[in-house]
């Protein structure tokens, strides 16, 4: 029995190790630097309208050690980040359904979207969700967050405060105040995201099965 725990131990540590090693990690602090190589990218529908920070492209990435969704743009011109009025949102439609949740910017069945208003000299975003009637904040999101850096700004929000979705559909949404068109990205909200299972629970039943396969070899012996 004692050999059989310390086979699991080792094959869950090796797997842990493993996935580490390989995680993607994002650092909310305005920089690009870690989106070298996003899960997926979106480039903007409208470029032939682009003006002032309008939306190019967009990216989104699964941070799988902390388990948080993360957003990035890239606008054509630096925002205008403390303008009053102004605001940028990423909408989440959690289900993928356009049937259900609610409307904002114009955009059908979203069920959270976070908020930044440009006007607030220290960054200081917010989450919403729709409760079949209304929208309402979280006010004690476990994480969530947002920074830019000129041209680009990044957004991260716990999975779990967004009920954890196995697949869903998101946009960015960018409010002008007035210097041109108010900006969607993608204009219907479908770009892809996913939220894998829990990487603790995976190596687990890795760890698991690599038990089963070694009881089976030593009976066999």
């Amino acid at each position: 029995m004692k050999k059989a725990l310390l086979v699991m131990t080792a094959i869950f540590s090796l797997l842990l190790l493993v996935s580490f090693a390989y995680a993607d990690v994002i650092t909310i602090n305005g920089s690009d630097s870690d989106w070298t190589s996003p899960d997926t990218v979106n480039d903007d529908p409208d470029e032939g309208i682009a003006q002032d920070y309008d939306i190019d492209l967009n990216y989104f990435e699964w941070d799988d050690v902390n388990e948080n969704l993360c957003f990035a743009y890239y606008t054509y011109d630096t925002l205008a980040a403390y303008t009053a009025d102004n605001f940028t949102r990423i909408l989440i439609n959690a289900d993928a359904d356009g049937g259900t949740g609610g409307t904002t910017c114009q955009v059908d069945g979203i069920e959270y979207y976070l908020q930044w208003d440009l006007a607030r000299t220290t960054p200081a975003p917010e989450l919403w969700y729709w409760n079949g009637s209304d929208w309402l904040e979280n006010t004690s999101p476990v994480y969530v967050d947002v920074d830019y850096g000129g041209k680009f700004v990044e957004w991260a929000v716990a999975a779990a405060d967004v009920g954890y979705p196995s697949k869903f559909e998101w946009g960015a949404y960018l409010d002008n105040g007035g210097t041109g068109d108010d900006d969607f990205c993608p204009d219907d909200c479908d770009q892809r995201g996913f939220t894998p299972e829990p990487a603790t629970m995976t190596l687990f039943g890795l760890g698991l099965l690599g038990l089963g396969a070694w009881r089976r070899r030593r009976t066999a012996a």
